[in-house]
């Protein structure tokens, strides 16, 4: 797919979900050049089960995208507004929603988190090809960091996309959070069994459900919901437990 292809495939499709900008050219270049880094390293490596540019423009990018009009107008954004805000993205996996969302917030911190030795490799290389600032790749798994004192209870943002059950993601992103930071999830079509088991997790990590927003992607009419979780209360140090125990057994 050439440039002038690629950028209005792209726009055009943001405009379709109603995005709050436009890109402009130095945007859309930054993403072009970011499609082409992952097309190449996907015949090496097994980054993304989607092959098309079609498929990764709407599926990846403007998908992950959805996210930033929920951070825009959540409370803890708007109330530290014009200061640099700190986001983690937890399980990038080939950098999304991260570097999407990083490309469009420039002058906020992003770190991001994935465990996958390759994956990790590969959101360096392009952190450093797109020239990104406050950008921090952590080859490492969450539940562990999340114990560390330099990434526990300092971020305003998670943001996690296709990486788990909604209880899991729950108790891998909210220690991360300062208190009244917020989750942003992500997440299928299919919810009502997810949200029904997030109940006893929400209550032992002090976070509660703030908004659920039913969501339709642009050219495939694929469906999805963006969860919002607040936290409210500092989180017990028992959090994030081991893999074994995390999403289940809170009661």
């Amino acid at each position: 797919m050439n440039k002038s292809i690629f950028s209005e495939y792209l726009n055009n499709g943001l405009e379709r979900i109603g995005f709050p900008i436009h890109l402009n050219c130095e945007k859309t270049e930054l993403f072009f050049n970011y499609i082409e880094l992952l097309e190449s390293y996907n015949q090496k490596f097994n980054l993304t089960g989607i092959r098309t540019s079609e498929g990764i423009i709407e599926k990846h990018f403007i998908e992950s995208l959805l996210i930033y009009p929920n951070i825009l107008t959540s409370d803890i954004y708007m109330q530290e507004h014009g200061k640099m805000k700190r986001i983690i993205d937890v399980g990038s996996g080939a950098g999304l929603p991260g570097i999407p969302l990083k490309i469009i917030m420039p002058l906020d911190s992003f770190t991001l988190v994935e465990s996958t030795k390759k994956k990790s490799c590969f959101l360096e290389q392009v952190g450093h090809s797109l020239g990104l600032k406050h950008l921090e790749i952590i080859s490492d798994r969450a539940e562990k960091i999340g114990h560390a004192k330099e990434y526990r209870e300092t971020y305003h943002i998670a943001v996690s996309r296709a990486l788990a059950k909604l209880s899991t993601l729950i108790e891998l992103c909210i220690p991360f959070l300062k208190t009244n930071g917020i989750g942003v999830f992500l997440k299928g079509n299919n919810i009502s069994q997810e949200m029904e088991d997030a109940n006893s997790v929400l209550q032992a990590l002090s976070a509660k459900i703030e908004n659920i927003s039913p969501y339709t992607l642009p050219y495939s009419k694929q469906q999805g919901h963006i969860i919002i979780v607040k936290k409210y209360q500092p989180t017990s140090l028992v959090f994030p437990r081991k893999v074994s125990k995390i999403g289940k057994h809170y009661q």
